[in-house]
């Protein structure tokens, strides 16, 4: 499990960073198809599935980073979504 979370975290950080970066989509692919759990990287069609959940949420990152109280990191940004999108999902209609 140890492994699984480091390859969670060395993914988030890898998409956060090539979004700021402006990356190209093949640096980005090669950086993920990179990253290794129990000396195994992921299949391509992981990775394109990684990238393509990443890009759906890119406006409500946007959104958050655009709240004037907060100053936030991309880490805690995405701490930030999971929260809002966790409360959302459980309220009551």
């Amino acid at each position: 499990m140890k492994e699984l979370r480091k390859a969670i975290k060395d993914i988030e950080d890898i998409l956060h960073e090539a979004e700021r970066g402006d990356e190209d989509f093949g640096v980005l692919t090669g950086k993920l198809m990179n990253v290794r759990v129990h000396n195994c990287s992921f299949p391509i069609g992981m990775v394109l599935g990684i990238i393509d959940d990443f890009i759906k949420n890119a406006a409500e990152r946007k959104k958050i980073r655009a709240l004037k109280d907060f100053d936030l990191t991309d880490e805690r940004v995405q701490e930030v979504y999971d929260k809002i999108n966790v409360s959302w999902n459980n309220r009551k209609h």
